[in-house]
């Protein structure tokens, strides 16, 4: 309470008085043993998300894709690159820049894919946790596409590593 009338409403405000004008209006101090807990569907996801498990040598076009995002410093800003990468050939399928984070520009890059390479049924898409790939929008989509989902193992970025290697080449290159 005390940080957010100092950040948002330039009030400055000592902690014993913003605990005493909470007990006069009967409000309740939540602290972060109380708080309500919530789950994300990331936190929902298991080690047998991971169909991919690093088999990123397919024997055929449109059977895998894996997608990812990165950062990009233009001058004072950032944007965000997602690309989309057929794992047969390597190729970058389709790419999106956005300058904010939502899971919009990871959609439009899978769809823009999606249609060049003519609907492929039976289709694997493999990308990291993030919650751009586990938004209710983009796993709705995929599952409209009957498209498969397979996760990265938490904190194993080796499961994306093809996708990931790229972008840090293509960064390292601007």
């Amino acid at each position: 309470m005390r940080r957010v009338l100092e950040r948002d409403y330039g009030i400055s405000i000592g902690l014993s008085r913003v605990f005493r004008l909470m007990q006069k209006a009967k409000l309740v101090k939540i602290s972060r043993k109380n708080r309500p807990k919530f789950t994300y569907f990331v936190d929902l996801l298991t080690k047998e998300d991971n169909l991919l498990d690093q088999n990123f040598n397919q024997t055929a076009p449109n059977k895998v894709w894996a997608g990812d995002f990165t950062y990009i410093k233009l001058g004072t800003r950032w944007v965000y690159l997602a690309v989309v990468m057929d794992l047969f050939s390597r190729r970058i399928l389709s790419w999106k820049l956005s300058v904010s984070l939502t899971s919009d520009f990871v959609i439009e890059a899978f769809k823009e894919a999606y249609k060049k390479r003519g609907c492929p049924d039976g289709l694997m898409f493999h990308a990291d946790r993030g919650t751009q790939y586990t938004s209710f929008e983009f796993r709705q989509l995929l599952e409209k596409l009957q498209v498969t989902q397979s996760y990265s193992l938490k904190a194993t970025p080796y499961d994306n590593a093809v996708i990931e290697s790229y972008l840090l080449k293509a960064i390292l290159s601007i």
